[in-house]
């Protein structure tokens, strides 16, 4: 809730704009989440939508959304030669190469040690984002390894959140949980 997934997203898109050659994965539990046309909370989707934003400046006009560089679990960036991938469930990482890759949601991957092993033959860099989904995942493993550099994003962090909102959450929900 955050917004990191829209960070990952705009980076990535980023990157793709300016830099040459550059193949951007994002993987989730679940293909859907990573991408289905029209769906505005999935990953690809949140790349088009912040691509179709920018001032022509930045696209040089070849954008649209129509085009054959956007289709499902694909965005190409035809003047750099970059592009944006998606995969999801078991999946992630089969095939292919990539520069960087966010997996989202990395505490609900079914099979995260299936996914590493084959991310560690697709990229050198793996950004894992995810909420806390308690002690018995690969997520909290990792997260707790002291071999992975850890980002954590308090609620705090967020400054539509206040003392106020927590009080409310915890009045609702048990204290863990929020």
């Amino acid at each position: 809730e955050s917004g990191v997934t829209w960070l990952a997203v705009s980076l990535g898109a980023t990157l793709c704009l300016f830099h040459e050659d550059l193949t951007i994965g994002y993987g989730a539990n679940l293909v859907s989440l990573v991408d289905t046309l029209g769906a505005a909370d999935s990953i690809l989707e949140k790349a088009r939508f912040f691509v179709d934003h920018l001032p022509v400046e930045f696209t040089g006009g070849w954008w649209s959304k129509n085009k054959a560089h956007s289709k499902e679990s694909l965005l190409k960036f035809p003047e750099t030669g970059s592009a944006m991938k998606g995969q999801g469930g078991d999946n992630i990482g089969r095939g292919g190469r990539a520069s960087l890759y966010f997996i989202d949601e990395y505490a609900h991957i079914v099979r995260a040690k299936a996914v590493d092993q084959a991310l560690s033959q697709t990229t050198d860099t793996q950004i894992d984002i995810s909420t806390p989904k308690g002690m018995n995942n690969e997520f909290f493993l990792k997260r707790n390894s002291g071999r992975v550099a850890v980002k954590t994003i308090h609620w705090r962090d967020d400054p539509r959140k206040d003392q106020e909102w927590y009080e409310r959450m915890c009045a609702q929900f048990d204290p863990v949980l929020v």
